[in-house]
Parts: structure tokens; C-alpha cells; sequence
């Protein structure tokens, strides 16, 4: 599991993985998830997540806690 090595999920999954994720952080520590439309171009995707990482401020927020 990507969690128990400190990895952040890369997921296309929109529709149930944010539930599953709750579920997960409810009992676990999660260093989070990016969700990626699938017809996003990769390197649009790559290039939003080192974004994310040099800019913390202006990463996406999703509207729940992933670690309550």
C-alpha cells in the first residue's frame, strides 16, 4: 500500500476512490491523493503535481479531511 510507504495515490478514479480514502484515513495516517481526469495529458498531470509540491498554497484542497 502506497500510505504505509509515504507515497501520495495517483488515481483516475473520481467516482468511489474519495470515499475509500476517507474510510482509509479514518484508521490510518495518508500522506493524500491526487485524482486525475483520465483524459488529462500526462505531462499536464505530472506538471500539477510538482506544481503541488514546489507550492503548497496553490495545491488543490479537497472539499474533506483526509485525516480527521
Amino acid at each position: 500500500m502506497c500510505a504505509s510507504d509515504g507515497r501520495i495515490l495517483v488515481t483516475h478514479d473520481i467516482n468511489t476512490m474519495p470515499g475509500h480514502l476517507l474510510d482509509f484515513a479514518a484508521q490510518h495516517v495518508s500522506p493524500g491523493a491526487f485524482i486525475v481526469l483520465q483524459e488529462t495529458p500526462i505531462a499536464i498531470a505530472v506538471q500539477a503535481i510538482v506544481a503541488g509540491f514546489r507550492d503548497a498554497g496553490s495545491c488543490y484542497s479537497p472539499p474533506f479531511p483526509l485525516n480527521p
